[in-house]
């Protein structure tokens, strides 16, 4: 019985250590971290020997 309750608490201890860095990270990249501007794509419109310009 005792070994059910120590399994059961280091799973319980394990499951909260990852979700709080989950947490965390989240919080410290999104402030840090904003994503740029999306960049237009280059359109390939003429093909010269084989390679678009």
């Amino acid at each position: 019985m005792e070994f059910l309750f120590d399994l059961v608490k280091e799973f319980v201890k394990a499951t909260v250590r990852e979700v709080s860095a989950c947490f965390l990270r989240k919080q410290l990249l999104g402030k840090d971290n904003k994503k740029p501007t999306p960049r237009r794509r280059i359109k390939c419109t003429k093909i010269i020997s084989g390679y678009y310009v």
